[in-house]
């Protein structure tokens, strides 16, 4: 298993004000007491946004929207595997309350705020992707709002 590539999905749950959500791994599980972004391995036979749609459903009790974006996967070497992360944004209005099915707690994070969580490591590949996903959308907007 250590030198397979496990496949796994993430969501990032992001807000028109720039927060994300956030949900800590039981203690019990590998990673224990980490955040991250909600998702799971993608299953042989699987699309990877098939992947995220049932993942989001199974643990969050959350449809998704049928919009989701991209942002570039992410590879990192645990001691037990070597993950492969490919994230996907959910654009969403605003913070709602989430039943969580597979995390102990969850929280809604500004996403200049995220350095200073604990993530598991792979998810903190992704917070500089999501920064600028943030900054490239706010540019876009007052562009935009000025006529440009």
């Amino acid at each position: 298993m250590k030198d397979s590539i496990l496949e796994v999905v993430c969501i990032l749950l992001l807000t028109d004000g720039n927060q994300v959500f956030c949900a800590q791994r039981p203690p019990s599980k590998s990673l224990g007491g980490h955040w991250e972004f909600p998702g799971g391995k993608v299953e042989k036979g699987e699309s990877q946004v098939d992947a995220i749609r049932r993942e989001i459903d199974e643990e969050l009790q959350y449809t998704l929207s049928e919009e989701l974006i991209g942002l570039d996967a992410v590879t990192h070497q645990y001691d037990f595997a070597t993950i492969r992360l490919i994230p996907y944004i959910d654009l969403i209005p605003e913070p709602f309350t989430i039943e969580l099915l597979e995390h102990e707690t969850s929280r809604w994070v500004f996403v200049e705020d995220l350095g200073s969580i604990a993530f598991a490591q792979a998810d903190a590949l992704l917070i500089p992707q999501l920064r600028n996903y943030v900054k490239s959308r706010k540019a876009e907007e007052e562009g935009l709002k000025y006529g440009r």
